[in-house]
């Protein structure tokens, strides 16, 4: 995605997403891979809930309310949730007022990207489960070849149709019977 497509839709400025993108990806990218996107977007969603649940700045908290941190938001993988410690900074980069008012775009972006992760999950575990099926497949049908050959062999040995079957039964009990006898002493 490209990232002005992306500051646009949710509704940030150039400045501001180059900030975000310094703050949360290291470098400001031009164009965003799937993991990127979800990653900004947790970030923002977790800064815009964070700034949520704050009051607001013109209301007084009483003594016995106090403003709980809500659970930061984890992705698919929780290899890619946000580091808590970059939301007072997204906070201050974007401002209470702009977080609140946008909560519901970088809510339902965030959920978006958590969708398309899971989605590109499930479409990676059913291209896993599909090969495992086929080499299974296929596995049994090469064992239920071979057991078929070796059952028509044991029948074509135990019931000879021609000379050449014949012989080969012979030299089969012959080895049989020298495997099962007891060994000559070596003189």
């Amino acid at each position: 995605m490209n990232s002005k497509y992306y500051a646009r839709e949710r509704k940030l400025t150039l400045k501001q997403f180059n900030e975000i993108a310094k703050l949360i990806l290291g470098s400001v990218p031009a164009s965003l891979e799937e993991e990127q996107i979800a990653r900004l977007d947790a970030a923002l969603a977790e800064a815009a809930q964070q700034v949520n649940a704050l009051p607001e700045a013109g209301t007084e908290a009483s003594g016995a309310q106090e403003a709980t941190e809500p659970a930061p938001l984890v992705t698919a993988d929780s290899n890619r949730v946000t580091p808590s410690g970059t939301t007072p900074q997204v906070i201050e980069l974007l401002g209470e007022d702009m977080l609140r008012r946008n909560i519901a775009i970088f809510l339902t972006h965030h959920i978006r990207s958590l969708q398309q992760i899971q989605e590109t999950h499930k479409t990676i575990l059913g291209k896993f489960e599909q090969q495992v099926y086929t080499d299974t497949a296929d596995t049994f049908a090469r064992m239920t070849r071979n057991v078929q050959s070796s059952l028509s062999d044991v029948e074509r040995l135990t019931h000879p149709q021609t000379a050449e079957d014949e012989q080969l039964y012979t030299d089969y009990l012959q080895l049989v019977d020298e495997f099962l006898s007891p060994s000559a002493p070596n003189s």
